[in-house]
């Protein structure tokens, strides 16, 4: 049943006042965050590595737009595409304080939060959590011709360097 709730809103011109916002405040190096014990190298290359992840796609995304690519039999692109290349450190670094758990939410220029999240994600998840987060999506495992029951179960899913 929906309530009415009864709202008497006093208009009146005034004004807002709002305390200093400071601004480009931060100052310290890459160095100092690695010396603090804030980011490790082998975690800075992951960084890295996740925002080449995300303009790859960004590029991919532009290219298909364009009509570089032959498009796919049965396959029509429509609507707008709101890449963000050149923002690829803003989804990796405001992810990289988040956890496996953790929820996000975008704006239309998503393609790299989303990126973002999943490698961060993965990155957290053991070999087993994987396994079976992956068996929960057949749809994606046929998609992708694989079968995780037939897989060796030693077998890392992860890429190894």
């Amino acid at each position: 049943m929906v309530k009415e709730i009864q709202v008497t809103v006093e208009i009146k011109p005034s004004k807002l006042r709002f305390p200093e916002i400071p601004m480009f405040q931060y100052r310290r190096s890459l160095q100092s965050e690695i010396d603090k014990g804030n980011l490790t190298r082998k975690g800075c290359l992951e960084l890295l590595e996740q925002m080449f992840a995300i303009r790859t796609f960004e590029e991919m995304i532009a290219e298909i737009v364009a009509g570089i690519y032959a498009p796919l039999p049965k396959f029509k692109y429509v609507g707008p595409t709101h890449i963000s290349i050149g923002q690829e450190a803003t989804s990796t670094g405001s992810i990289y304080a988040l956890g496996k758990e953790d929820y996000i939410t975008s704006s239309h220029r998503g393609h790299g939060d989303a990126i973002a999240k999943g490698y961060s994600v993965i990155k957290q998840m053991s070999d087993a959590e994987l396994r079976e987060l992956l068996s929960k999506r057949e749809r994606y495992l046929r998609a992708i011709n694989e079968d995780l029951r037939s897989a060796p179960q030693g077998k890392s899913l992860k890429k190894k360097p």
